[in-house]
This record gives structure tokens, sequence and C-alpha cells, in this order.
């Protein structure tokens, strides 16, 4: 299993799943909202989460978090912005979670952000993808830290030193990209909205906690 390496071939193409496949392997996509974390996953109708693939059951699974509150180190308010804390699915099935957890964390927050700690390059062309190739989802831009733009090799400066609340930390932009860090897709939050989660409520598809 996996959900980066091959997420934007399904994008492309017809492999990437939609409500009615769902429908057809009689399974649903269960949402558990914690204080502090949000499970995304595919499930039975009983709600319990496929942990293995049985009669065509697909396997997935998405957890995000506030991008302020779960790394080691302070990142900034990121504009309110969840981000991915790990993410896995089966062949084709991994596009509509990545799409229903920016629509909730559109909905619970500030919506969602690439991870601000690492970022493989599989993970980059998928954030790529949302900039550059998604009519339907808005990329908003955040700003560098104070700690940024004090730990920097190089003399980057904030976009908005009057604004607080859109700092968030550009490490991994500012490491690949030096001054141009405002130019890639990992230094802005993404918003979207909820087409996905009305289309699995209208099919009956969605189960939340």
């Amino acid at each position: 299993m996996r959900l980066l390496r091959e997420y934007i071939r399904e994008l492309l193409t017809e492999a990437a799943k939609g409500p009615k496949d769902l429908i057809a392997a009689d399974t649903y996509i269960k949402v558990k909202v914690s204080d502090d974390e949000v499970f995304i996953t595919y499930a039975d109708r009983f709600g319990t989460s496929n942990t293995y693939p049985s009669r065509g059951e697909p396997v997935g699974e998405i957890v995000m978090a506030p991008a302020s509150e779960f790394v080691r180190y302070p990142i900034g308010p990121c504009d309110g912005a969840y981000s991915i804390v790990y993410s896995e699915a089966m062949d084709g099935w991994g596009p509509m979670l990545y799409d229903v957890a920016m629509e909730f964390a559109t909905q619970l927050g500030g919506g969602l952000t690439p991870d601000r700690s690492e970022v493989s390059s599989a993970a980059e062309g998928v954030w790529d993808y949302y900039l550059s190739n998604r009519s339907d989802v808005n990329h908003h831009q955040l700003d560098v830290t104070d700690r940024d733009i004090r730990f920097s090799k190089v003399p980057v400066q904030k976009l908005t030193p009057e604004i607080e609340e859109d700092d968030c930390t550009q490490k991994n932009p500012i490491r690949k990209y030096g001054l141009k860090w405002h130019e890639s897709a990992l230094s802005k939050r993404y918003t979207k909205a909820p087409t996905t989660i009305s289309a699995l409520r209208a099919a009956d598809r969605l189960i939340e906690q």
C-alpha cells in the first residue's frame, strides 16, 4: 500500500475512486475527530476501520492535526491550518481520502498544509498538482516565522510583517528554494468546498464520529 507515489497518476486517470466505488465495495469513509487529531479511514457499515483488503474492500487512512500542535517545536499559527501526520492507501483509493481531509480541514480550521517538518519528493508532487491543476482547490500563501529568519542560511524576510496569524515555519521551502521559497507549493495552505463530503453524505457513505 502507498498513497503519495502514484497519487498524481491516479488523479489524471480513471484509477482514482469515487463514492460510486464505495457503494460497489460496500465500504464507507469514517471520519473521527478527537481533540488533537482527525482520523479518516475506510470502514465497514459498522464503522470498523478496514485493516486489510477483504472481498474487494479498500484499505486506507489519513491522520491530520492542527499544524501548530503536533510537531516538536513551535511552527506558528499557520492561519489555523491542519497538516498531514500520516497517510497510506491502496492503489486508486488515496485521492478521495486526500480530498475529504482537505474539505474537513477547511471546515474545522484554515484548510490543509503540507507536513511542516519533512516532505518527500513524491509528496511535493501532490501539492504541486493541487496548486497548478485543481481549479476546485484554493491556495493561500503562508509567511515565514521569526525562527526561520533567525536560523535560515539565506536572508529571508517576512511577506506580511504586520500579520502574525499567517506565520508558519517554511524550513522545507527555504532549504529547497532559498529566496524563492514563497513560490513553492509547500509554502501554502489549501482550502476546498465540501463537494466530496456532500457526495458521500448523499450516497450514505460517510460515518462521522
